[in-house]
């Protein structure tokens, strides 16, 4: 909107400076034409009046020499230089006419004195004849007269000139008030377009700094807010997998873990081996001591358990209640026993106290221990169902103890160890 506004006034000022310029060049050409016209009228009635006094002298020369009978100037001749002064006074006459001064006025007056003593002198000049003093005298009083009002007429048209000039001074003067004016406003728009230009630009440049600062901050939040949104999700994500209680992994992640690598393990031919535990007489175990107690015995078995499997190929998972999985890559079926044996003997060890009626007198593990190849597996179902069955084995064999293809084996009896 700001902008548009600015368009606007630049655009009015431009018009206004345009109209005054074309206005003033108008009144210029006007003035110009003006005053040249004037000039040539004032030239040509200066020139009429000149004629005049010097076609009088010629007429009053002429009259002397007629009356003194100078016989090369004859009657005819002198009604000739009369007509011509005559038409020559009429000539000044209708110039002076043109033009409505005050000293034109005064010339126009003065011709037409002339003009009407020149109409009393007609009967005179035609009863003049040669010798007659007496006529002669009063044509050549009636002609001085004229020169005496010829010599006032020369006066009119000096002032004539002298006005003339006055004026066309004037009007210069006031030519170049105009012209200063016009100047003045067309500056005084300049000026304005020019603050104007500078203010939108400093509202451009100001709106650019804003906008700059605002995406570098808008990068900056986008940024740190997407650290954060990454460092939330990978918080999320391990939550999502990780049993909160334990600090294991959960079911989801053992289940991810299992299908990537039991397919890389077909694919590879390698051994994978799996070990299914479970907690012996645990319902038992809250019910004697509650569940707070519980949660705490789950808690060291979970360590004891992460505390023998330090492969970073190990995958240690919370299963379900007091069940715990233990994947293990590139492990054989002897070697995922022996783990399973350090694992309930270092559980035995803890002498974890147990419910009345615990045969053991401590908190014991059963596990069941099952490998890709040694028990010629087809699936991962059929992996966890097999060491599923195993741990079933054991808990039916008495608990404490772990079964697997190979036989099974009593956790607090450390020689049997050797077996394997």
């Amino acid at each position: 909107m700001s902008q548009r506004l600015n368009i606007i006034i630049i655009l009015f000022g431009l018009g206004i400076f345009t109209a005054l310029a074309g206005l003033l060049v108008y009144n210029v050409n006007a003035d110009l034409k003006y005053e040249g016209k004037s000039d040539h009228q004032n030239q040509n009635i200066n020139h009429l009046s000149n004629q005049s006094i010097i076609d009088l002298l010629v007429l009053r020369e002429a009259m002397r020499e007629f009356v003194d009978g100078n016989k090369n100037t004859s009657h005819e001749q002198l009604s000739q230089l009369y007509d011509l002064y005559k038409r020559r006074l009429s000539s000044l006459l209708e110039a002076s006419t043109a033009r409505t001064t005050n000293s034109s006025t005064e010339i126009q007056s003065l011709a037409k004195q002339l003009i009407a003593s020149i109409n009393q002198l007609s009967p005179l000049l035609r009863m003049q004849k040669s010798g007659d003093i007496n006529l002669f005298n009063n044509i050549m009083g009636e002609l001085q007269h004229h020169k005496l009002i010829l010599n006032s007429l020369q006066q009119q048209i000096d002032l004539l000139d002298k006005g003339a000039g006055d004026s066309l001074q004037g009007n210069f003067k006031l030519l170049r008030t105009k012209i200063i004016w016009v100047l003045t406003i067309g500056l005084f728009i300049i000026f304005l377009i020019s603050v104007l230009f500078l203010i939108e630009l400093r509202k451009k440049a100001i709106l650019s700094d804003r906008m700059d600062k605002y995406s570098v901050e808008l990068e900056q939040t986008i940024t740190e807010r997407t650290a954060d949104l990454t460092e939330n999700n990978k918080l999320l994500e391990a939550l999502s997998l990780e049993d909160s209680l334990t600090g294991l992994y959960n079911r989801r992640y053992f289940d991810e873990a299992l299908n990537r690598e039991f397919a890389r393990a077909s694919r590879s031919n390698d051994q994978l081996s799996l070990l299914m535990c479970d907690i012996d007489y645990f319902k038992q175990y809250n019910d004697s001591f509650g569940h707070q107690a519980g949660d705490h015995c789950l808690q060291m078995i979970a360590r004891s358990i992460q505390a023998e499997c330090q492969r970073g190929s190990d995958i240690v998972v919370r299963y379900g209640g007091e069940e715990f999985a233990i994947l293990l890559p590139d492990t054989s079926l002897k070697i995922a026993i022996k783990t399973a044996v350090m694992i309930g003997n270092n559980i035995w060890s803890q002498d974890i106290d147990a419910n009345e009626g615990n045969e053991f007198d401590r908190v014991t593990l059963s596990i069941g221990v099952a490998e890709l190849m040694q028990n010629n597996i087809q699936s991962q179902s059929n992996l966890i169902s097999v060491a599923d069955r195993y741990l079933y084995d054991a808990k039916n064999k008495g608990r404490n103890q772990l079964v697997s293809s190979l036989g099974n084996y009593q956790f607090r009896n450390i020689d049997a160890l050797k077996y394997y």
